[in-house]
């Protein structure tokens, strides 16, 4: 979204709030989201597609879409499209709604293995996070390499 979008209208009530629910409202299109900010990196068509569960034709119009509501921003390299955040808004968005939003239980075997893998080890930002981050955490502060304040 144009960053001059986001100053003139959340300040006078004009947002369109109903438009940008929305677009994140659908299941694979949050799924795009969602992949896109825990990568903190472009990814194809092809890699969102996979992470949504759908295929490349789907995949596009979702972008599509996502590119117009003004959450993603694509960049052509070569032959691919790669997509990524349109910045740190939208990221925070995604976080606010993840923070209200129920568990969803795992509809798949994948989908229940995954959940589990990220509890152990992810990336949050640009530092560790998880089980593994915690404890590598916990041993520097033991070790004295770092100190917790």
């Amino acid at each position: 979204m144009p960053e001059h979008a986001l100053r003139d209208h959340r300040l006078n009530g004009e947002a369109d709030i109903p438009m940008v629910a929305g677009l994140i409202a659908d299941d694979a299109r949050a799924a795009m989201l969602l992949a896109l900010q825990r990568q903190h990196r472009a990814l194809s068509t092809s890699a969102l597609a996979a992470c949504a569960r759908i295929g490349l034709p789907a995949a596009s119009a979702h972008l599509a879409r996502l590119v117009g509501g003004g959450l993603v921003v694509c960049e052509r390299q070569g032959r691919q499209r790669m997509y990524t955040l349109t910045g740190p808004q939208v990221s925070d968005i995604l976080e606010a709604l993840a923070a209200i939003a129920p568990i969803r239980a795992p509809r798949t075997l994948d989908e229940s293995s995954r959940l589990a893998a990220l509890k152990n080890a992810r990336t949050c930002y640009d530092h560790l996070a998880g089980r593994l981050g915690a404890g590598l955490f916990q041993a520097l502060v033991q070790q004295g390499a770092l100190v917790d304040v």
